[in-house]
């Protein structure tokens, strides 16, 4: 079984790299998310780090420019997912600190990624999810954020569950 491990796109495709990956001999494709580009997003809030955490971003740096970042982020989303879905393979995906979800306040015409992978028959979400793969099983969790806090030792009770019974974990 081989499998491809990619991410971090954010939001970068080139030919050089399309054409090497379309070239590859897999058979399934695991991404680990960070799919938009973020770049914009990024710069001001690292810029404003204080700021931006005292009043958030939108509120930051305002509501039309809010919604600009957001529809890049969210073209750019579009794109590697077009292309992920385009190497005719299974993708199972975890999304990245990066990318577009529910808790953002998107407008309805910009789709978070727990909705927009949907429109891509090769791609699967695998969040807080496992699947059996031959003798394998692979297990998706995404949120490192809030999956370990410096007091928390112990593994959350969704990692736990999902470990539960398995021999052979990729």
């Amino acid at each position: 079984m081989k499998i491809l491990a990619i991410g971090d796109f954010h939001g970068k495709l080139n030919k050089k790299l399309t054409k090497t990956i379309s070239n590859f001999d897999f058979d399934f494709v695991f991404c680990t998310g960070d799919l938009a580009d973020t770049t914009e997003r990024r710069n001001i809030i690292f810029k404003n780090w204080e700021a931006v955490q005292l009043v958030g971003f939108e509120e930051f740096v305002g509501r039309k420019r809010y919604l600009k970042i957001l529809k890049k982020e969210y073209e750019t989303t579009k794109n590697v997912l077009r292309f992920l879905n385009s190497l005719n393979k299974k993708v199972f995906l975890v999304y990245g600190n990066c990318d577009l979800t529910k808790k953002e306040n998107a407008p309805s015409y910009i789709k978070p990624i727990e909705i927009l992978y949907k429109k891509y028959k090769n791609v699967k979400l695998l969040i807080r999810k496992k699947i059996k793969i031959g003798n394998y099983t692979l297990i998706g969790h995404s949120g490192y954020r809030k999956l370990f806090s410096r007091k928390d030792k112990e593994i959350p009770k969704s990692l736990k569950k999902l470990f539960a019974k398995e021999k052979n974990v990729i």
